[in-house]
């Protein structure tokens, strides 16, 4: 009893560093997984560009051009769950080139990729109530089609499919179903970034042409009239329509998410995160520090408040080096048990996590402080020692 009753004040102090390192420790992995989830989509994907609404003849003339290396088209379609409205179907009739979506290798957290199946992204995967081995079910055009969750991806950050996205094969139950014109989107992976760039720098999709040359025609350019020949009203109507279809693709490309490249959206983004990178650092770096001062401060206040008893023990004949070992081991002992549990703990937490290596970086920097503490600990504590049993031995002189 009376050992723990010296050691109180250490033990107490030990529990208290423990919560506020751990307290600390949670919110600062939320805020690493907040980060990388918004970073993920740009960062873990292979895909160099993403296109909105190309036509097959676009897609052909894409995988035909040499400076592309791979086409992931897709039909999208919203509205197709009962479940969750919001919930994207990316309905693709070729799955082999699907390593270019946002549902990759570099993304999987859970089950595996089978073309058979339905990849989903967490966000979908959370907001439908399912897992890998259950089955989602979703109505194209009245038909009812149900696929079993082969797989499950991080959270998708791309603007146009936040919301959760669902991918799935175009196979032979849904042979009756009537493919639209356009693609809802494509991925690109390309093999020269300029030249596609540059390929790519006027692209405006097909499918955002509202009416056929013929449609346009019936509704907008009525009839011969009476003083003009078939050469002269043909001109007019493919002249009307070529003005008409310049303003639908200007007003196309203007409201944006024509094009993503990959590297421009992820600076614009870094603009942004890097806020909270700066904030997350600062926060770390200060922790680290206070744990380190705090520590350090802690254990020579502590040994220089017990001055009277070392006093006592020093005059009973304890010598120097036995006292430099009882404050020495107990504070190594406290470190190790600080970093023990604090690391135990938020490597528990880590592990529960996505970005399980990135979290467990930032553990590793949270209590290494504890570690480097003891040496300054060490030197003020020979210090305080040697000018102790100095003062002693200079009292004793004739």
């Amino acid at each position: 009893m009376a050992g723990i009753k010296y050691y109180i004040k250490n033990i107490i102090f030990a529990v208290c560093l423990i919560a506020v390192l751990i307290g600390i420790g949670v919110v600062m992995i939320g805020d690493i997984v907040h980060m990388e989830l918004q970073k993920s989509t740009y960062t873990r994907t292979l895909f160099d560009f993403h296109i909105a609404a190309p036509d097959t003849k676009q897609v052909q003339a894409l995988e035909e051009n040499e400076s592309v290396e791979c086409v992931f088209p897709y039909y999208a379609y919203a509205n197709a769950f009962s479940k969750n409205d919001e919930v994207m179907l990316l309905l693709s009739d070729d799955m082999d080139d699907s390593y270019a979506s946002l549902l990759t290798d570099g993304t999987l957290i859970d089950g595996a990729y089978n073309k058979d199946g339905a990849m989903l992204d967490k966000t979908a995967a959370d907001a439908l109530g399912v897992g890998v081995g259950d089955t989602v079910r979703f109505t194209l055009l009245g038909t009812k089609i149900t696929k079993t969750v082969s797989a499950i991806y991080l959270p998708s950050s791309l603007a146009i499919m936040e919301k959760g996205i669902v991918l799935a094969a175009y196979s032979e139950e849904q042979a009756q179903i009537k493919l639209p014109a356009a693609y809802g989107g494509a991925f690109v992976i390309v093999a020269d970034r300029d030249a596609t760039a540059e390929l790519l720098s006027d692209y405006v999709g097909n499918g955002n042409i509202a009416l056929t040359f013929e449609q346009y025609t019936d509704l907008y350019c009525g009839t011969v009239l009476p003083n003009e020949t078939q050469e002269e009203y043909e001109a007019k109507c493919i002249e009307k329509y070529t003005a008409y279809r310049e303003e639908v693709l200007s007003s196309a490309k203007k409201d944006g998410g024509q094009v993503i490249d990959k590297t421009e959206a992820y600076d614009l983004l870094s603009e942004k995160i890097l806020t909270t990178e700066k904030r997350l650092k600062s926060r770390m770096l200060l922790t680290m520090i206070t744990a380190f001062a705090v520590f350090a401060g802690f254990g020579i206040l502590f040994t220089v408040s017990n001055r009277a008893n070392d006093r006592i023990r020093r005059d009973a004949g304890v010598g120097a080096k036995k006292t430099v070992a009882c404050y020495m081991g107990g504070m190594v002992l406290i470190a190790v048990a600080v970093m023990g549990i604090v690391g135990g703990v938020l490597c528990a937490v880590a592990f529960g996590t996505y970005f399980v290596r990135e979290c467990l970086a930032a553990v590793l920097l949270l209590i290494l402080p504890i570690a480097f503490a003891l040496l300054p600990f060490a030197i003020a504590l020979l210090l305080y020692i040697r000018q102790l049993y100095a003062h002693s031995v200079s009292k004793n002189e004739p």
